[in-house]
């Protein structure tokens, strides 16, 4: 297979057994005399999806990829990294708003020091620009 067809087979996998989990804990809430049985398939059917986890985990690209702590952590948490990274993408764009504006009042601020270096001091003005245009 692929490396590409085993990490598909993987995340598969792994969509797989949460959704079992999720299932599995349904009927655990909701347990009764009567749903044994279904509890008995659905643990039954949970230890042979860890099987084949086991085996798909034994594969090269699973033993080569690389996953952040941080995402760990995350998961560790209990919380879902989509949403974690949506987070981190909103407040990415806010500090990069925040910071642009800023990068414009100091650019701002810098034109108006130059126009009153221009105005008040022509002859530094002039060196200024000499000085500037040289180191560009």
């Amino acid at each position: 297979m692929d490396r590409g067809g085993d990490a598909e087979a993987l995340e598969a996998e792994l969509d797989a057994v949460l959704q079992n989990l999720n299932e599995l804990n349904i009927v655990i809430q909701s347990y009764q005399n009567d749903s044994e049985k279904i509890f008995l398939d659905k643990i039954n059917s949970y230890v042979s999806q860890l099987h084949r986890l086991e085996d798909l985990c034994a594969t090269d690209v699973s033993r080569n990829t690389l996953l952040p702590i941080d995402t760990l952590s995350i998961l560790d948490e209990g919380k879902h990294p989509d949403l974690h990274t949506q987070k981190s993408v909103q407040e990415y764009a806010e500090l990069q708003s925040k910071y642009r504006g800023k990068a414009t009042a100091v650019k701002e601020y810098r034109d108006s020091l130059q126009e009153l270096l221009k105005t008040e001091f022509p002859e530094l003005y002039d060196e200024y620009v000499k000085a500037s245009t040289e180191e560009s």
